[in-house]
């Protein structure tokens, strides 16, 4: 199993550009249907100076823009499809990917401000491993995590997945257990963890054929048997 680059740099950077810029909001969500494929779309964005005309919000809005055109550009070059987000009082860019099978997502993710993200699969069961940060960085973001908080900010992972999952770390889990969420700003973990099973269409298909198939069989025997065991009926002749 490949080993997992940090995110810690790309998320130390979102808390200290809210820091300046006043807040941050960053979402990741996650979306697996029953066949193994997931479509992921991500919005990120940092709340602008407000009008300020100082030469210092000035050049860390501009700085800001430079590091969110960068990774605009390295989601674009893993096939994503990005484009501006402006909402309120935040700017940024949104940026999507469809269709992409469990299989190949690393590919798809790995280098890009996702970061690099770990899957492995057993049979039909999955195992999704996403490590952030290390222990000196969760300690980090957790003194800026509630001014974030407060002012309206987030940092949030969703993932959806088409039954309950088997186990995870996730800091709140819907009711029916296929809906998981990671608050990153409040996780005591260092990682994102979720372990989770998919139906495979072909097993199915292959389980009702089977059954028809001994239905069929069972029929057949039974028709011939019954065919078999029916009374003869004989006919008298009446002499005149």
């Amino acid at each position: 199993m490949k080993k997992l680059k940090r995110l810690n740099v790309a998320l130390i950077m979102l808390v200290v550009m809210s820091m300046l810029s006043g807040c941050v909001r960053m979402n990741a969500d996650m979306k697996v249907d029953s066949k193994g494929n997931a479509d992921i779309s991500l919005v990120y964005a940092t709340q602008t100076s407000g009008g300020s005309d100082s030469d210092s919000d000035e050049d860390s809005d501009e700085d800001s823009s430079d590091s969110k055109s960068e990774d605009m550009k390295q989601l674009e070059d893993k096939g994503w499809a990005v484009e501006k987000y402006s909402e309120d009082n935040y700017k940024g860019y949104s940026a999507t990917l469809t269709g992409v099978s469990l299989d190949e997502i690393e590919k798809n993710i790995d280098g890009t401000p996702m970061g690099d993200i770990t899957v492995t699969k057993k049979g039909n069961k999955y195992t999704i491993d996403w490590e952030i940060l290390d222990d000196e960085d969760r300690a980090s973001i957790a003194q800026s995590g509630a001014a974030i908080s407060n002012s309206g900010g987030y940092m949030k992972f969703q993932l959806t997945l088409p039954k309950k999952a088997i186990s995870s770390n996730a800091t709140s889990v819907s009711k029916d257990g296929k809906t998981l969420t990671w608050d990153l700003l409040n996780m005591s973990d260092t990682s994102v963890q979720v372990e989770f099973s998919l139906f495979n269409p072909m097993i199915i298909v292959a389980v009702v054929a089977a059954m028809a198939v001994v239905t069929a069989v069972v029929l057949t025997i039974v028709f011939k048997k019954k065919k078999n065991t029916q009374p003869v009926e004989t006919v008298e002749a009446t002499v005149e």
